[in-house]
């Protein structure tokens, strides 16, 4: 029985786990010791579940190679429309790295953000995501929260089938990452639950 398997038939609660980093995630833009409390979870599964932290590697390996496949039209359709756009996400929207960027983060051997995305207060203008600059984004499309590389806007959508992209492609490319993902976190959980399990 390979370790997704494992994790799909494993009966222990994983619930309180999820609530548990997820509490974390959310406080962590305003309390830094949450933020150092996330590393060493991640570091524990790296360091006491083998069978966890090279499955979470091989899904790793598994996304990066998805990302290849949707980098050159996700840069394009973002080069001819995000510089013109009056209400660019990165001012309205308020985005964070969620668990499965973190786990895609550390696992994939990336370099991990030293603290959660915040809004920064900018002169004369609308405060904004910590990492826009006038050139756009500073972070790698690797290293963004994966919601900022699979959210097409409206005026995306319409530009990209206005010069006959292939979206639907995308867009099943995006779901297959968007399931690796949830079966990273499940694992995480998973390894969480069965540590905790084993030191009661």
């Amino acid at each position: 029985m390979d370790f997704l398997h494992k994790v799909k038939a494993n009966p222990v609660n994983r619930n309180a786990y999820k609530m548990q980093v997820t509490e974390l995630i959310a406080d962590a833009g305003r309390i830094t010791d949450n933020w150092d409390r996330l590393m060493r979870r991640l570091a524990q599964v790296a360091g006491t579940d083998p069978e966890a932290a090279a499955f979470l590697k091989a899904q790793t390996q598994k996304i990066h190679r998805l990302y290849k496949a949707v980098q050159v039209p996700v840069e394009r359709i973002s080069r001819q429309t995000c510089p013109f756009c009056r209400e660019i996400c990165c001012v309205r929207a308020s985005i964070g790295f969620d668990v499965k960027d973190l786990l895609y983060l550390y696992f994939g051997g990336g370099r991990m953000p030293g603290q959660q995305i915040y809004k920064s207060a900018r002169q004369n203008q609308p405060s904004a995501c910590c990492h826009l600059t006038r050139n756009g984004c500073r972070l790698s499309r690797l290293e963004r929260p994966f919601v900022c590389t699979w959210y097409l806007c409206p005026d995306q959508k319409a530009w990209a089938k206005s010069q006959g992209d292939d979206l639907e492609t995308v867009e099943t490319l995006f779901s297959r990452i968007k399931v690796i993902r949830a079966q990273m976190a499940d694992a995480l959980w998973t390894s969480m639950a069965q540590y905790h399990k084993s030191r009661a």
